[in-house]
């Protein structure tokens, strides 16, 4: 059995390199840090079970969650359905419904039913109920981007302006109406800035700005828009199975940090009821039932709510498990393989580093307070010293 060395004196059976050793002494005093390292025969403690706000660091806890609850193999799905000429789609909650996506989604509906004699595009966003999750704000930056049923480039809008004239902010998204709208509206340099928006309208407004992306890219104009639960009478013409895996996304989600997608798997976690309160239940039961967890708590599945509360020993044995899909972490050069947790007062760090014997252990730096950004990363660099 592995022992912990609990950094109440500072003395160390197997001593760490000096920077190391600096490091750990710097922590010691500070009370909202935690720390646990694996180090070979004799691990690393510092307040281990003091429950913290683990920031994005939690999106470790949420992949492990998703790779048990689907595997690194599926796909998620969008349907559609054809009632006369009318078109319809039904959104299911896609994290990766792209522009890119709708190129292929329109290869496979010209394939399955005549796209000529569509006349109006019918949207179904019913399978998310208007949600806010705690800790996204009410700004239009892409990581406060909110989730819906049916949402196209991780439910944000890109723009740009040269000169003066806007322009579409990607090659492969055309600019909108509603696009257009929201540029109107945000403060962007006129002349020559370029923003990507979080749409700050609700599963509507999301809807509402698919259907433009679709019906521009699939039609070459803009089509009369609906938005409303599908009818009965419309008769399915294809289900699209989206192109990326969920091993994509994770890969996508840790090394971005993307919250829309965290938060839009968070929500799919459950399988049959899309809310908040369900996809908080069946976390937090998921894991009490695996690690026996008594003392923690997860409010959203990004780590944007600061009511999320894990500690280092418990971020660990996740790591433990996890270790198989340590490569979906992002890479610090070819010996660190780690996530990180960023609030203006949070800047955590875990996932592993290998050591002097080429063996990969875990370490989880929980830091609740202010502290140059760096600071975690020059931890992680003095422990493969």
């Amino acid at each position: 059995m592995t022992a912990f060395v609990l950094f109440s004196s500072l003395t160390f059976a197997q001593q760490p390199n000096p920077v190391l050793a600096d490091h750990l002494s710097r922590l010691k005093p500070i009370k909202k840090v935690a720390l646990l390292v694996q180090n070979q025969d004799q691990d690393w403690a510092l307040r281990a079970d003091k429950s913290l706000v683990p920031a994005s660091t939690l999106k470790i806890v949420l992949a492990s969650l998703a790779i048990k609850r689907w595997g690194l193999g599926h796909r998620f799905t969008t349907e559609f359905y054809r009632d006369g000429n009318v078109l319809w789609v039904k959104g299911l909650g896609d994290p990766f419904l792209t522009s890119e996506e709708i190129g292929l989604i329109k290869v496979q509906l010209e394939a399955r039913t005549d796209l000529s004699t569509v006349t109006e595009i019918r949207l179904d966003n019913s399978f998310f109920p208007e949600l806010r999750l705690d800790g996204r704000n009410k700004s239009d930056n892409p990581y406060d981007a909110g989730n819906a049923a049916l949402a196209i480039n991780f439910n944000t809008a890109a723009v740009r302006y040269r000169k003066g004239k806007l322009l579409p902010g990607e090659a492969q998204t055309p600019l909108t109406p509603l696009a257009v709208d929201l540029a109107d509206d945000m403060p962007t340099d006129k002349q020559n800035g370029e923003r990507r928006i979080a749409l700050p309208g609700g599963r509507d407004m999301s809807a509402r700005y698919f259907g433009e992306v679709f019906s521009a890219l699939v039609f070459d104009r803009q089509l009369p828009l609906q938005i409303m639960p599908l009818n009965k009478t419309a008769t399915a013409v294809y289900t699209h199975k989206s192109s990326r895996t969920l091993e994509d996304l994770l890969l996508g989600m840790l090394k971005y940090s993307n919250n829309f997608i965290a938060n839009q798997l968070f929500l799919l976690l459950p399988g049959k009821e899309v809310s908040i309160s369900a996809s908080q239940r069946y976390v937090m039961a998921q894991l009490e039932a695996e690690y026996g967890w008594q003392d923690f708590n997860v409010s959203d599945g990004a780590g944007l709510s600061r009511q999320n509360r894990l500690s280092a020993r418990q971020l660990m044995a996740v790591l433990e498990n996890f270790r198989p899909w340590a490569y979906l972490l992002p890479s610090r050069g070819e010996r660190i393989q780690a996530k990180t947790g960023t609030f203006w007062d949070n800047h955590s760090y875990a996932g592993y580093y290998l050591d002097d014997r080429q063996e990969w252990q875990a370490f989880v730096l929980l830091i609740n307070t202010t502290m140059k950004a760096g600071y975690r990363f020059r931890f992680a660099d003095a422990l493969i010293r």
